[in-house]
């Protein structure tokens, strides 16, 4: 299931954009950043074993607050001075984008391993296309609309596969 998914997510991108693939600085962080999600994962699952969700979303939270105030310090990067629209954007994208979504996952992952729920993240980027063609009036090519379907289709192997009804 999970190759199947990752199948439908190249043909989202393009197999020929796959041979076009180079290492720069943003691959590389994307690369990292991947590896720190999966540790997210991995810790959330042995956190919530002992933790409700709110609690280990808190703790969670300070943590990461914590973390990227030093990270910003370290890298002179700016918190304040902003415009008041900025402000609003940033504490939006923060208590609902972030908010809701980290403690969703959060709370799933109390119920079900890592495995399932990282593997159903994958159909994240598919949800967010359908909302951008019925919400700003995308257009989908129609091999973005197969990989999607591919991907959906892992996804839902994967999850067919842990109940054990084949």
């Amino acid at each position: 299931g999970l190759a199947i998914a990752f199948l439908g997510t190249a043909l989202v991108l393009g197999l020929e954009s796959l041979g076009a693939i180079s290492f720069d600085l943003g691959a590389f962080l994307g690369l990292i950043a991947g590896i720190f999600y999966a540790a997210y994962f991995l810790i959330t699952q042995i956190g919530r074993k002992s933790l409700d969700v709110l609690s280990y979303f808190w703790v969670s939270g300070v943590t990461a607050t914590a973390a990227l105030f030093i990270f910003n310090l370290l890298f002179s990067q700016p918190m304040w001075g902003f415009t008041p629209k900025t402000y609003f954007n940033l504490l939006a994208l923060g208590l609902i984008s972030q908010g809701l979504g980290v403690l969703a996952i959060n709370y799933v992952q109390g119920l079900l391993p890592a495995t399932i729920v990282s593997t159903t993240l994958l159909g994240q980027p598919v949800m967010t296309a359908l909302l951008a063609v019925s919400l700003l009036g995308e257009k989908l090519q129609p091999q973005q609309i197969l990989g999607g379907a591919v991907v959906l289709l892992g996804v839902y192997i994967v999850h067919h596969s842990r109940t054990g009804d084949r």
